[in-house]
């Protein structure tokens, strides 16, 4: 009797024991969560945000290696970007002529894509969608010429600072969501390296490395990407988009960014998702913005 008597003591102690330490393990699971957003939130995705939004044209130069394996020798290639940010000339694709070594060249113009085989000169055209999927897919291209644009639940951030260059480096996860969700990013593993200039507003993106899941690898044809900033000549355009303040920049992409997924998700078309992006810009103008720091 004593050993049943025991026995039933013993049970729902061990399974209080039991659901005690689940409930901190996922309150341990949650504040981790939290803690990466937050570090991922002011040393990646607001300094590298307002960056790419005070960027309205200019010319990079950077090199490009892509691993189809990552235990052979990648593919490199020098590439030389010249661009006109949208929304500066009225279109939502900017203007962009990437020259990509001597294999392709890619010219976005009035919201349509025209990709050129320089071998063989056969060329294709491609649509908004086309352009926007391919600005997503680069996002290194996307922080110059359009905006840095990688969304999703962040895990694993580390972030190192080096005083003496002005220098950034980050590593973060992006956790895969579920294939039938629409997805702004891949998901995968990336490091970013941005250096901030001592003497003016501005932040270069350096470095940019992305190893995607197998899900996005088997999608993008690569197990992992690197791009190498070599040279930057930024240029001021008189158009409107300059009048903006950095605060109103930031709102007007930040609610650009829901008009892409709607477009994207198919729920606008063409003409109302142009619609609602000037609508966007002529009412941020006027709107009470909240400081950023």
């Amino acid at each position: 009797m004593k050993r049943i008597f025991a026995f039933l003591i013993i049970i729902p102690y061990l399974t209080l024991t039991i659901v005690y330490a689940n409930g901190n393990t996922e309150h341990s699971k949650t504040k981790s969560r939290l803690s990466d957003r937050q570090r991922y939130e002011k040393y990646v995705q607001t300094p590298m945000s307002l960056a790419s939004c005070a960027i309205t044209a200019g010319e990079v130069k950077f090199k490009v290696s892509v691993w189809q394996d990552k235990n052979a020798n990648p593919t490199s290639y020098d590439c030389q970007m010249k661009f006109l940010r949208w929304p500066s000339v009225e279109y939502y694709l900017p203007q962009i002529t990437l020259t990509i070594g001597d294999s392709m060249c890619i010219t976005m113009n009035n919201d349509s894509v025209y990709t050129t085989n320089l071998k063989t000169q056969a060329s294709t055209v491609g649509n908004l969608k086309t352009g926007i999927q391919y600005l997503e897919e680069n996002q290194f291209v996307a922080f110059y010429a359009y905006w840095y644009n990688l969304a999703g639940q962040v895990s694993h951030v580390n972030i190192v600072k080096n005083k003496d260059k002005n220098l950034v480096s980050t590593s973060f996860e992006i956790l895969d969501a579920d294939e039938t969700q629409y997805a702004i990013s891949g998901a995968g593993q990336y490091e970013i390296s941005y250096q901030e200039n001592t003497t003016k507003d501005e932040v270069f993106l350096q470095t940019y490395t992305y190893e995607p899941t197998k899900r996005w690898s088997e999608k993008y044809g690569f197990e992992k990407i690197t791009c190498q900033l070599n040279d930057v000549n930024l240029q001021a355009n008189p158009l409107e988009w300059d009048k903006l303040s950095k605060q109103e920049k930031y709102a007007t992409i930040v609610m650009l960014k829901s008009v892409v997924r709607l477009y994207m998700c198919n729920s606008k078309n063409y003409d109302n998702a142009m619609e609602t992006c000037n609508l966007l810009i002529e009412g941020v103008k006027n709107a009470q913005l909240p400081q950023l720091k």
